[in-house]
């Protein structure tokens, strides 16, 4: 059985859950307390390009590649 049809393999190789923190570069920014104004900071915000798959051994190894070609993905907003 593959991972992806165990209902009860949530979790795989990964770290306990905590909670995050966004460093900052220096103590200034930080007591000021803007996590946007961090250089570690990412919003996530945004268009996501997405294919659907009925099975994730449906999906062309391409898509797996750091530099895939999303053009002829969906977007969702």
């Amino acid at each position: 059985m593959n991972d992806w049809e165990n209902p009860k393999a949530l979790h795989k190789n990964r770290e306990p859950a905590r909670a995050y923190t966004i460093p900052f570069d220096d103590e200034i920014s930080a007591l000021q307390g803007d996590i946007t104004q961090s250089g570690r900071y990412m919003p996530l915000n945004g268009d996501w390009a997405f294919s659907y798959f009925e099975r994730v051994s449906d999906a062309p190894e391409s898509l797996f590649l750091k530099d895939c070609d999303l053009s002829c993905r969906d977007t969702l907003l």
